[in-house]
């Protein structure tokens, strides 16, 4: 509610922000690299800005950018940065570049069916890109919560899917009324989501 805020200096390496909201921002045309030297900065919104987090500089191994959140790891890390939305628990969320994800037990350790605020969810992995799991085990362990309306998974490699995603998917997601998925390599296991299918 800063309407007439005109300067707003968060450079100081010693800033106590825990949440950067810029909501909406939609002239906002990219991040300041000061951004990544904010340890204490653990959660920047960026629902609305047109700011493509996928070619941003993301150095700050701390930081969550929701709700377009990107999975990073680098080769010498056990683990990516996916506990980082542990503690997240929104409406809407946006979850790209799964490939990176090393191990099935990070995936479960985000226990997104706890998230019951949850009503949108996206799921996105590169297509033609190398994987540290396969992509079945980590939607396996990616059950959304029984509140979600909305599901869009993109970039999925694997032929086949998890239990809950073929099986009785009304059971897991009853509130469930839009499935959308793109770049399957095979889509004939899906046949019985056709009323949900975009």
């Amino acid at each position: 509610n800063l309407l007439n805020l005109e300067h707003l200096d968060l450079s100081s390496n010693e800033s106590l922000l825990h949440t950067l909201d810029l909501l909406d921002c939609m002239n906002l045309q990219g991040l300041p690299s000061f951004i990544n030297e904010m340890d204490r900065l653990k959660f920047l919104e960026l629902n609305g800005c047109l700011i493509d987090m996928l070619k941003q500089d993301h150095r700050n191994k701390n930081l969550a950018v929701l709700p377009y959140f990107v999975v990073h790891s680098d080769s010498h890390d056990s683990g990516s940065n996916l506990f980082l939305i542990n503690d997240v628990n929104r409406t809407d969320l946006v979850i790209s570049r799964l490939e990176n994800v090393k191990s099935v037990q990070e995936a479960r350790s985000i226990k997104l069916a706890g998230k019951e605020r949850m009503e949108q969810m996206q799921l996105n992995w590169t297509k033609d890109v190398e994987r540290f799991v396969e992509d079945m085990e980590v939607l396996g362990e990616l059950v959304p919560p029984t509140t979600l309306e909305e599901l869009k998974i993109d970039g999925y490699n694997s032929v086949r899917f998890p239990e809950w995603f073929v099986g009785n998917i009304a059971f897991h997601l009853p509130n469930l009324v839009l499935i959308s998925m793109s770049i399957f390599p095979s889509a004939t296991a899906c046949h019985h989501l056709a009323s949900y299918l975009i």
